[in-house]
């Protein structure tokens, strides 16, 4: 699971499943649009690039 506020990535390892939420300004979360989704994915890759003091460049 990575949760940074904003969005929330839920991974099932086991079902071969994954999705993601975006938060809503009252605090739910809702299914993004596919824009929204992969500009998730990106900021999640540039988050924990930098967490990890790896290079931050983004593969597509």
């Amino acid at each position: 699971m990575y949760d940074d506020g904003k969005y929330i990535l839920l991974k099932f390892p086991k079902l071969d499943y994954e999705t993601e939420y975006k938060k809503k300004g009252n605090g739910e979360y809702d299914l993004p649009t596919s824009d929204e989704r992969e500009y998730m994915r990106s900021d999640a890759k540039l988050v924990y690039a930098e967490k990890n003091g790896k290079p931050q460049k983004i593969n597509k």
